[in-house]
């Protein structure tokens, strides 16, 4: 199932963009004197399975040697280097990092544990892999266990998809066909020139309830033969376009790989061969 690999790719991928970037700060946002002690969490966050290794890894030196480590697992997880144990290791790491400091995760951080926890069940690395190169051997035919978890995979991002869109309806921007703009004139997220929306607030309306449109009818519309094609290309460009407008780079990524383990696998596997 190339479908699989494209997304332990775009994992692995995405975790290295998101965490490398804060290796000089890991004192300030995980070490034990940094902005939040694990007490604080433990007593805001606490639960039986909210507990980190960063809880007492928390001296600098400690902190960058199991950083290292989680991002040397994260490249060898996009690379496909021993991939049945340290996808194991990059969703520890990842969690670690979740549970340490629960106030920096956002949305991102949560689809990523999600499809690494896929992942860790699915039988990946056995196409477009240095674990395929060092075996020497073809990928051999889709088995069960990867067709189910691919199919689990496509379900959780029919499911965000969803969901979000759910979401949205409790909003009056939303069925007052003006919430693209609010997020547009938003400073934390203004990556565009507001002035052509400014003159053009039909384009705006069509943003929006096109938005909607897509994220309702997606988990239903997908998963047909003929009408794939259509919602899949509709949902690769409104996530584009997320992360072009607003500047959610990252998260678009993510979700692009994600809509890719819908993707027709004939002509990934002759590709993969």
């Amino acid at each position: 199932m190339i479908q699989l690999e494209i997304v332990r790719i775009g994992v692995g991928l995405a975790l290295l963009a998101a965490y490398a970037p804060v290796t000089g700060r890991l004192p300030e946002l995980y070490g034990s004197a940094g902005w939040i002690s694990p007490e604080a969490v433990a007593a805001t966050y606490g639960g039986a399975w909210t507990w980190s290794p960063l809880d007492v890894l928390g001296a600098p030196r400690q902190l960058l040697a199991w950083h290292a480590l989680f991002l040397l697992a994260c490249g060898a997880l996009a690379a496909g280097w021993r991939t049945s144990w340290v996808k194991w290791l990059a969703w520890a790491g990842h969690l670690s990092y979740m549970h340490r400091n629960p106030v920096i995760t956002y949305g991102l951080d949560h689809v990523l544990a999600a499809l690494l926890l896929l992942l860790c069940a699915a039988p990946v690395g056995r196409a477009w892999s240095l674990d395929r190169r060092r075996r020497g051997a073809a990928p051999a035919g889709a088995s069960l266990g990867q067709a189910a978890c691919l199919t689990l995979v496509r379900l959780q991002v029919a499911v965000i998809f969803f969901f979000a869109g759910v979401e949205k309806l409790r909003g009056d921007s939303w069925w007052g066909g003006w919430a693209v703009w609010v997020a547009l004139a938003n400073p934390e997220f203004a990556n565009v020139p507001l002035a052509w929306f400014a003159q053009h607030l039909w384009v705006v309306n069509l943003m929006t309830y096109a938005t909607l449109l897509v994220e309702l009818a997606y988990p239903f519309l997908v998963w047909g033969r003929d009408t794939r094609p259509w919602v899949l290309g509709a949902a690769l460009a409104l996530t584009a376009g997320m992360g072009a407008l607003l500047g959610l780079y990252l998260f678009s990524f993510v979700m692009i790989v994600g809509h890719l383990a819908f993707a027709r696998g004939a002509w990934l596997d002759r590709a993969a061969t």
